[in-house]
């Protein structure tokens, strides 16, 4: 996860692109970028691209958990999308105070 933050953000470009067909141009998982062109955390967390990225993350999240054999992610379900969402709030964090 730590890797979004190393890595530099989508360029605008592609955020373009985005904005304009949200589902063609959707985030992928495989070398994805994080939205950092945010003033703040709160910019950053609402972003659309972001908010995209962190929703195809719970997906294949829980598809894994699903697929897993041993159950050793027990049997209660997981908020993925709270995990998430802390995760990538303390990358955005992270982003503002660099």
């Amino acid at each position: 996860m730590w890797l979004f933050f190393a890595k530099d953000g989508i360029e605008l470009q592609t955020l373009e692109d985005f904005i304009k067909d949200l589902a063609r141009n959707a985030p992928q998982l495989k070398d994805a970028c994080i939205d950092k062109f945010g003033a703040d955390v709160m910019s950053l967390k609402k972003s659309p691209w972001n908010q995209a990225l962190i929703h195809k993350c719970t997906i294949r999240a829980q598809e894994l958990v699903d697929v897993w054999p041993d159950g050793q992610f027990g049997e209660e379900p997981i908020d993925w999308l709270k995990l998430f969402n802390d995760k990538f709030y303390r990358i955005y964090k992270a982003i503002i105070d660099s």
